[in-house]
């Protein structure tokens, strides 16, 4: 029957006609409830089976129109109900035929190539589980579901999506893969997938590879799978190795668990090895796109490659590499670098490392990017001693003749790591290496170019850095003392022109000299050399900020790096010199400017992402290891950073950072230890975090420094918030009181301030008992009616009137010129007093004050300073008043009772008392805002409650709309709604405090 027809059987409550146009809707809640009803239906076998089919037809046209995930599952509860319930199982072969139809189709997105691949593992799964139904359609359901499988992996998707794809497909196959038939299955896949004349091709790699992963992780599916072991291998030769076109990433990485299972070096060399060999040679643009390295990298770790690479793979690879064909050269340097971390007999590599460094040292390679590929290899073998050595000196003689800038970087690369292995392997005679080297090196610091200079640099840095703990060695102490001198000499050229130095890119000799200097005086055994070094000065020229600009604390220096390994340097520099700055007395050592410094490289937006997080590693080292000095810094360094933002200073950290407030929060975690941080380290005492965490308990806000909350922080350090601030509530207090107080202006003070009363509403959450009394007493003290009551009108004027001008003339002797109203010639006397005011204005511009005039004028200026100094003191401490109350009524939930009285009543007291003409409505917005926290049985009448309470008391600025609404009436409305809630309950402490005050 049509799936449009109205249907009424008997039994059935389900009207197919109405289950189509609620499953085509666009209402969730609709179609739920229709799905709901039919799964019901299914379950109980009442669902029509002559209707099975058009119900299946209609079930598949959802997948690729729903989008939230409870109507899918509701639509695959269905279609599981119906492959699981006896009385449908004729439905199989129309679901199949219908399941290949979408299957087939092509430019499917992710999500939805996702429904069809749970949908098809429910069909494997339930014809797995009978051998008829596999029999029948298990070999094409497995080819259908690789190619959709395929699909969903091969889109543009979320990775989570793909992962619970393959999820799904292997609970089908283990499913599948049971019982005493499980072989015969395993090979009806296999089979089909791999065989030569398969539509799927290598499309099929991705199922495969599920197949596999099944198989590796039940003991006795492994060992029958040894049997498919060859179609795989021929698949993988077949379709992936000896493919004509590029070969997709996902296809190349697919049989990753097929590779770490059952790969063995005797296959690799029987079969694997000489057909890669053969491929190089025909196709190395398909080969080389990174289709033999996933190979290479999921091999298990007992296959050593060092003698396949060694006698057949070595040539071929060393051959593409010079190919002019970029990708070709970077595929086979990538092949070539994988193969030797897979490789290990030291015979077999020695004989690559002269194979590769043959041709370098022969000056046989005439391109650079020749040279630079060869130099990466180098520095990735692993070899005895003896490689290493002739390596090295090679690569020396090379390098001080090298005239490209990359290819010496690269070359000097692989000099630095064989001289550190030859460092740790404490060979019999490396001495003569590392001595030529070390003289190489010093004729490579003179030479011309700065940028060969730099790598020359960088390369004595990184190899004395990665051999600090082999400083007994008495081949590092000969290197170090020999190339010492002329970092010096180069050190001192840096320090005398600074900004010259870092366009040049000589900067970097600071920051390895600084890094490295504590470790250099170790080592260094030359009496002479320990002078030079001591008197070059070099953390002090680090650290200072005058007379001279400081190479490492100036942001007009490292604002201007970019490349990594100088970026690196700096950083390590500036780890060096925490010593320095927190054991030197003085003003003038500059803790903040090494905060901001260290900020700068954990959150600017020109620094990549692994440095940035190699910059907070360092700093929480930092921290670890002095926690109290670099807290107290980068507390410090951020309030000058925020204030460097919000005041738009252009020439700073901040402002070269051009990353706003966006990663501070980078820098608050570095300071902040974890709890297993707090456990280990027996520097970091209650006392001390304590300490550290009220200092933050305002910095740690979000209108200051986003992403990051102080409860939090304080929970991730193991410490209970809650009893932090009951221990120490008159410092959390004082440092509210501290912000409050401080003399900052502009748009920073409004943040400040906001920050200020939220933290305050925050203290009170997490210790109501020992923060709210404490508030409270702040509340009264800042909400005086008295003082309000000390100040006239006239004073308040005179506040508004700006400095240097006097609100009451003291010079006018004019009698009482008051018109009055009733004269018969009013408007003609006004106009005529106007008039003649403005030309007495006039007049006295440009008359010169005597001596005594000029006496009262000052005398008068004086005095209405000092008025106005204490009625804007006096507004401040209102407000401070007002947004704590505000603070407390908006923030995180607490007692109300605590609070909710003294409140009320000391805004009461300030809006009799006028506080509305120094600071307009606040009060009154206040006031009503703590209608929020009345008994909501009142409704919207809970805030009107508060107006018409100061609408009867008057003297009250509240807006026109407020006082539309006659008092009366009001009150009766209000009465009304009163008296019925208070017959149900008790009326709310607060709202007779709202609505009776005092």
């Amino acid at each position: 029957m049509g799936s449009g027809n109205h249907v009424t059987v008997e039994g059935s409550s389900v009207d197919l006609r109405e289950l189509n146009d609620a499953l085509a809707s666009s209402s969730t809640k609709w179609r739920l409830a229709e799905l709901s009803q039919l799964e019901q239906e299914l379950e109980e076998g009442s669902f029509p089976e002559t209707l099975s089919d058009d119900l299946v037809t209609t079930l598949f046209r959802t997948y690729s129109f729903y989008r939230d995930r409870p109507s899918r599952k509701a639509v695959r509860d269905c279609l599981q109900i119906l492959l699981s319930h006896e009385r449908y199982s004729n439905i199989i072969h129309h679901l199949v035929t219908t399941f290949a139809e979408e299957a087939s189709k092509t430019n499917l997105a992710a999500s939805n190539a996702f429904v069809l691949v749970e949908w098809g593992s429910l069909i494997i799964a339930k014809c797995g589980k009978r051998e008829q139904l596999w029999q029948s359609y298990g070999t094409r359901l497995v080819s259908l579901h690789a190619q959709i499988l395929e699909t969903c992996i091969a889109a543009k998707g979320r990775h989570s999506v793909k992962h619970s794809a393959l999820v799904v497909t292997g609970r089908a196959l283990r499913t599948t893969f049971q019982g005493k038939d499980e072989e015969q299955k395993l090979e009806q896949a296999v089979s089909q997938l791999t065989d030569t004349p398969s539509k799927v091709g290598s499309r099929a790699a991705v199922l495969l590879g599920v197949i596999a992963g099944v198989c590796a992780r039940r003991p006795q599916l492994k060992v029958i799978f040894e049997k498919q072991k060859s179609r795989y291998i021929s698949f993988f030769l077949r379709d992936v190795i000896g493919s004509r076109i590029a070969v997709p990433s996902h296809l190349a990485n697919a049989l990753a668990d097929f590779f770490l299972e059952f790969i063995t070096l005797e296959d690799m060399q029987k079969d694997i090895a000489p057909a890669i060999e053969k491929a190089l040679l025909r196709a190395p643009e398909v080969v080389l796109n990174d289709i033999v390295s996933p190979l290479i990298i999921s091999l298990p770790e007992d296959v050593d490659m060092a003698p396949l690479l060694a006698d057949r793979l070595a040539k071929p690879l060393l051959s593409n590499m010079k190919s002019s064909n970029p990708k070709i050269r970077d595929g086979a340097a990538t092949t070539f670098i994988n193969v030797i971390k897979h490789s290990q007999d030291e015979k077999n590599l020695a004989k690559v490392t002269d194979e590769v460094l043959t041709p370098l040292a022969a000056s046989k390679l005439t391109a650079a990017e020749h040279r630079i590929l060869h130099s990466r290899v180098l520095a990735n073998l692993r070899v005895s001693s003896t490689c290493s050595e002739a390596t090295c000196k090679a690569l020396a003689t090379v390098a001080i003749k090298e005239t490209s800038e990359a290819a010496l970087s690269a070359e000097l690369q692989a000099l630095s790591h064989h001289l550190c292995f030859l460092a740790r392997s404490k060979a019999e005679s490396p001495e003569s290496s590392f001595k030529s080297c070390a003289e190489t090196a010093c004729k490579g610091l003179s030479d011309k170019k700065p940028a060969n200079r730099r790598a020359w640099v960088l390369m004595i840095g990184d190899v004395v850095w990665r051999t600090q703990k082999l400083w007994d060695v008495q081949e590092v102490q000969l290197f170090v003392e020999t190339t010492t001198p002329t970092m010096l000499e180069l050190y001192k050229e840096v320090t005398s022109n600074v900004l010259s130095a870092t366009q040049s890119g000589m900067v970097v000799v600071g920051f390895v000299l600084t890094a490295l200097c504590t470790y250099i005086l170790n080592v260094v055994e030359n009496g002479k050399l320990i002078t030079s070094i001591r008197k070059a000065s070099i953390y002090e020229q680090a650290c200072s900020l005058n007379p001279k600009t400081s190479f490492l604390l100036s942001h007009r220096v490292y604002s201007k790096l970019t490349i990594g390994e100088d970026l690196r340097w700096a950083i390590r520099a500036l780890v060096a010199c925490l010593p320095y700055i927190s054991s030197a007395a003085g003003e003038s050592i500059p803790g903040d400017a090494w905060a901001q410094t260290f900020v700068y490289f954990v959150t600017a937006a020109a620094i990549p992402h692994e440095v940035r997080k190699e910059a907070a590693a360092a700093l929480n080292e930092c921290y670890l290891g002095q926690p109290s000095q670099v807290s107290q810094y980068i507390i410090e360094g951020l309030w000058s950073w925020r204030e460097q933002l919000t005041s738009g200073q252009q020439d700073s950290p901040a402002a070269a950072s051009k990353s706003s407030n966006d990663r501070l929060h980078l820098a608050i975690k570095a300071i902040c230890p974890t709890s297993d941080q707090v456990k280990s380290n027996s520097s970091l005492s209650p006392v001390l975090l304590r300490d550290q965490f009220i200092k933050m308990v305002v910095l740690c806000r979000p209108p200051l420094i986003m992403h990051i909350n102080w409860i939090e922080v304080c929970l991730a350090a193991g410490q209970d918030p809650g009893d932090l601030v009951r221990l120490a509530s008159e410092r959390c207090l004082a440092e509210i009181k501290s912000h409050t107080d401080a003399g900052v202006n502009g748009a920073h003070r409004r943040e400040i301030m906001i920050a200020t009363y939220d933290a305050a509403a925050e203290l009170a959450f997490v210790a109501p008992d020992s923060i709210i009394p404490l508030l409270m007493q702040e509340v009264k003290n800042y909400l005086s009616a008295s003082l309000v009551r000390s100040y006239s009108p006239s004073d308040i004027a005179i506040a508004r009137t700006p400095d240097g001008i006097t609100f009451i003339d003291v010079l006018s002797s004019k009698k009482d010129d008051t018109i009055d109203k009733k004269a018969k010639d009013y408007n003609t006397l006004k106009w005529e007093a106007e008039v003649r005011s403005q030309l007495a204005a006039k007049k006295d511009q440009g008359r010169k004050l005597s001596a005594d005039e000029r006496a009262k004028v000052d005398a008068q200026l004086n005095k209405e300073a000092a008025i106005r100094r204490e009625v804007l003191a006096l507004e401040n401490r209102l407000r401070r008043g007002i947004e704590i109350v505000s603070a407390l009524t908006n923030g995180p939930p607490t007692d109300a009772g605590m609070w909710f009285g003294t409140c009320s009543k000391a805004l009461l007291d300030t809006i009799v008392a006028d506080v509305g003409l120094m600071i307009g409505d606040s009060a009154e917005m206040a006031y009503l805002d703590l209608a929020k926290l009345v008994s909501p049985r009142l409704g919207s009448l809970r805030q009107f409650t508060g107006v018409a309470t100061l609408r009867a008391l008057g003297n009250s600025t509240l807006p026109e709309t407020m006082k539309q609404e006659p008092l009366g009436g009001m009150y009766h409305r209000s009465k009304s709604r009163v008296c019925y809630a208070k017959s149900n309950r008790t009326c709310h402490e607060g709202f007779v405090s709202l609505a009776i005050p005092e």
